[in-house]
């Protein structure tokens, strides 16, 4: 509980932390500068063909012969009005400042005659001026074009620590009254603004993206026809390949800032692009979007501290291009979801770091010292469980499907009376070790040492699907690894018999509240110590059930040696054991047809064929002449009626 406590606040204290930063100023440029990196990485886009540029470029000026020093002459700006008047244009917005007269009063009431000739919205300037004190202007055009024009809108663009990315132009009481030239061009008269404070503009490209001619071409009918004008949204204003001097005033950074500046001109005719097909990037309120952000920020660090670090690495490493991959994808539908640039730069990889540096000083090295002292007692599968999950620890069990099996040593008491204490010990220790390493390797559990007895157990509390195959490799194991202990003359021979079984039993800890083992209890290990003291009779190393050879693959060679009813058990079960590859096939048959004269209670077969195993075939021979005993048995006393095959085993 108190970890959890603490696990809360620290995510708290994390969610404030990146709220505050996220507040600021400077984290809101974080954000949205990596907007950017999406417009990058979508690339130009087709922009709406009902929107066109008319630039006021270097070839213009050369073509039409007026000084690159001088303002450009409002004579040409009445012809192009009358030019886009006969082609039929929807509405012309001029990028430019019509401050005062001219040196030409002609021009001027040309210019003032052409305004009226067809939709024009001419441009006003709004700004700031800082001195000694805070000073707002308005700038407006020429009267008698204001009053000749549809509308006067403003030129000025709000920027994002110098990057042009929003729609909203500066306002103040003196020019609340007016629109934007993007407004304008899109029909907004009156100052009706559908994106919010917050929106963005959707950029098709770097500069050049709207379809542009040069201002001499569009006064050229041959040049330009009228089909291509017909019914379009024109901007007029300076673009220039050489933006210098005055003509820097005019260009702008936009998202494509790798690919050189944008003039103001074509800003303001993609943003009315965007307003006529209301394809512009919304963004969420900045309360909600602080809320839904803090609630992701307090989950994610609650996760990845209350996580192993290797588990919070792989969360952060699915967690990062998931959310790049819905913000990038949401980009694409014209909406902003925040990139997350200052979260995933700083916050979570701050957090990951303390999450480390807690797992280490605090979690990881507890359960390490408490891993190695259970591993003495248990092992390792059981050893970490214990470590990870102290519950493992609570007195209780569980209901668990799993395989046990039981060692034993045949005569170990004749064998051990031979021997001092010490040797006994040195050759127990040496013999259990040998014997563990086998069961450990292959996911077992040490249940107990039962005098020179193991019981060990697959399937809990790890959970192993194929368990009776790994207890049986083990079992065969085992028995090798008991013939290389043979080998060494370190010690007297030993043999050991191996029993399994699979089935439900019930496993965990079990005894007092003050002193309980992990342990396994049940009919399933019953039978399995049962199958371990078979093997006397049978003369065999390993016998396993028939639920254990039920679930083997077809790489092992096992024999039935046939049905046993045990101490306990009213139902018989049928229990095999592994033959050696250097056994002739011949006899696996051999030893089938005589154990079906034996059910079918044919005597005289039977005899025959057990007796010709018993001579002829060591490996079974025991088992043969233990079958002959039961025959002579059954001639003197029938079984009956409804025996089947079985041999009974009435003391354990």
């Amino acid at each position: 509980m108190k970890k959890r406590i603490f696990l809360i606040i620290a995510a708290l204290c994390i969610t404030f932390l990146h709220a505050t930063f996220y507040n600021s100023k400077w984290g809101e440029q974080f954000e949205v500068g990596a907007l950017d990196l999406w417009f990058h990485f979508r690339g130009p886009i087709d922009p709406p063909e009902d929107v066109i540029l008319v630039a006021i470029d270097e070839d213009s000026y050369q073509e039409l012969g007026v000084p690159m020093d001088k303002a450009w002459p409002r004579s040409l700006h009445a012809q192009l009005l009358q030019r886009l008047s006969r082609a039929g244009v929807r509405r012309a917005i001029f990028d430019v400042l019509f401050l005062g007269p001219s040196d030409s009063s002609e021009a001027d009431q040309e210019l003032a005659e052409a305004l009226h000739s067809l939709p024009t919205v001419i441009g006003a300037d709004y700004g700031v001026s800082l001195g000694a004190f805070e000073t707002h202007q308005l700038l407006l055009p020429y009267e008698p074009f204001r009053e000749q024009v549809e509308s006067v809108a403003l030129v000025g663009f709000p920027e994002d620590a110098g990057v042009v990315r929003r729609f909203k132009t500066l306002r103040s009481e003196l020019s609340e009254g007016y629109p934007s030239l993007a407004e304008s061009g899109a029909g907004y008269s009156t100052p009706v603004y559908p994106p919010a404070s917050q929106d963005f503009i959707s950029f098709y490209g770097p500069a050049g993206a709207i379809p542009t001619y040069s201002y001499f071409e569009v006064l050229d009918e041959e040049l330009v026809w009228d089909e291509e004008l017909q019914g379009k949204t024109v901007y007029i204003g300076l673009i220039m390949r050489t933006a210098l001097g005055p003509a820097q005033k005019d260009s702008f950074v936009t998202p494509y800032w790798r690919q050189g500046r944008t003039f103001g001109v074509e800003i303001h005719a993609t943003a009315a692009a965007n307003l006529m097909s209301g394809n512009w990037i919304t963004r969420s309120d900045r309360r909600r979007e602080l809320l839904y952000l803090s609630l992701f920020v307090f989950l994610s660090s609650y996760l990845v501290l209350s996580l192993s670090p290797l588990v919070g690495f792989g969360l952060i490493l699915f967690m990062i291009p998931a959310w790049g991959v819905i913000s990038y994808y949401a980009f694409l539908n014209h909406s902003f979801f925040v990139p997350g640039v200052l979260l995933h730069t700083i916050i979570i990889p701050s957090v990951f770091l303390v999450s480390t540096l807690i797992y280490y000083f605090v979690t990881y090295r507890s359960q390490k010292r408490t891993q190695k002292a259970f591993e003495h007692y248990l092992s390792p599968h059981m050893a970490r469980e214990a470590a990870q999950n102290p519950e493992l620890l609570q007195l209780g069990g569980k209901k668990m499907h799993a395989t046990a099996l039981f060692t034993d040593i045949a005569n170990f008491t004749s064998i051990s009376e031979s021997m001092s204490a010490e040797e006994v010990s040195r050759m127990l220790n040496t013999y259990f070790t040998e014997v563990m390493d086998v069961v450990f390797e292959n996911g077992g559990t040490l249940i107990k040492f039962i005098g020179d007895a193991i019981f060990a157990v697959w399937g809990a509390p790890k959970i192993i699907p194929d368990h009776p195959e790994q207890a049986l490799k083990s079992a065969i194991q085992i028995a090798k690894q008991v013939e290389i202990f043979n080998a060494s003359g370190d010690f007297p021979p030993l043999h050991t018999r191996i029993g399994l079984h699979s089935g439900d039993m019930l496993i965990g800890n079990l005894g007092s509240a003050r002193r309980f083992d992990y342990t396994a209890v049940g009919d399933s290990v019953n039978l399995a110590a049962r199958l371990e003291s078979l093997n006397k009779y049978f003369g065999t190393t390993i016998l396993f059930s028939e639920s254990v050879r039920s679930e083997l693959q077809e790489q092992y060679r096992s024999l039935c040696i046939g049905a046993v009813k045990v101490v306990g058990k009213n139902d018989s079960v049928q229990i095999f054991t592994i033959l050696s590859d250097n056994l002739d096939s011949i006899w696996d048959k051999t030893w089938e047809w005589a154990r079906e004269a034996f059910v079918a209670k044919d005597w005289s077969n039977a005899k025959e064929l057990f007796t010709q195993i018993a001579e002829s075939e060591n490996q079974l021979s025991t088992a043969a002449r233990f079958y002959l005993e039961q025959i002579a048995e059954k001639e003197r006393n029938a079984p009956l009626q409804d025996w089947n095959g079985e041999i009974s085993f009435l003391t354990k």
